[in-house]
């Protein structure tokens, strides 16, 4: 991949470095964003920002059309369908962690961006988590399907009003102290979040094909860790009051990581 040349009498931007790009990522993510794609896409983001002209919305409409794809395959419901529903849902993802990074590291980050970003997200959950469940209901025709379709949407529901509700809090409430660091401590701490949903749900379950217990413990782990980050986002919110003392970190537990890191993430 070649250098992309500067105009005439203009100066070459910058070569990024390694660490530049790491730094242009979240202070927490997901466990399995960490884990599995962080370093993935930190190398594409620096190969695309030294060797390309590319844009954030650039990379956001082609993790929609990878989404798009996906949910094509998915929805077919046969073997081949499904595994490579599963590949375009894990690039679709893949490419959406690119283009914030991008933004961030080239001083892009815009409004209009940021939204089309947000709604990128979660077009591919709904469109990936539905076309699978319907098409397995139409190759069935087992009510079951339709009712895990529900269960999926109510969830991802919860999880938005949560988030609402949470991003209200006032900032500076020590969310370094709150928040645990590592992918592994959150992943114990909080093992499924809206990202390990997604996953579970159009990559695990179907080459598992045990779509009910699956889908069902998932489910329940998301809710509980939603439950227990209103009550961290509540608490944090009365010991912000004026007149009262911070939060202690002795009554902190690593339970709090999802209200405190959507909180206080700037």
């Amino acid at each position: 991949m070649s250098a992309v040349s500067p105009p005439p009498g203009h100066a070459a931007p910058p070569r990024r470095t390694f660490d530049e790009v790491a730094a242009a990522g979240k202070a927490r993510d997901a466990w399995w964003t960490v884990v599995l794609v962080e370093a993935t896409a930190i190398w594409l983001v620096r190969r695309l920002a030294n060797h390309t002209p590319a844009t954030p919305n650039q990379l956001t409409a082609l993790s929609t059309m990878l989404t798009v794809a996906s949910a094509g395959g998915l929805l077919e419901g046969g073997r081949l369908g499904l595994i490579a529903g599963a590949l375009l849902f894990q690039l679709s993802f893949l490419v959406d962690c690119m283009d914030g990074r991008l933004a961030r590291l080239t001083g892009t980050v815009t409004e209009l961006g940021a939204w089309f970003d947000t709604m990128a997200g979660r077009a591919r959950f709904m469109m990936c988590t539905s076309a699978l469940l319907i098409g397995q209901y139409v190759r069935s025709e087992e009510r079951t399907y339709l009712f895990l379709t529900g269960l999926v949407i109510t969830c991802y529901a919860v999880v938005q009003i949560t988030a609402g509700h949470t991003e209200q809090l006032p900032a500076g409430a020590g969310r370094a102290r709150a928040v645990p660091h590592g992918p592994w401590r959150r992943l114990f701490a909080r093992p499924v979040t809206e990202v390990e949903f997604g996953m579970v749900i159009c990559v695990i379950v179907p080459q598992t094909g045990a779509y009910v217990p699956v889908i069902a413990v998932a489910a329940a782990l998301l809710l509980i860790g939603e439950l227990v980050a209103v009550g961290a986002a509540v608490r944090l919110r009365l010991r912000a009051r004026p007149g009262r003392s911070p939060l202690p970190v002795a009554v902190t537990p690593s339970w709090y990581d999802g209200a405190v890191d959507r909180t206080f993430r700037d």
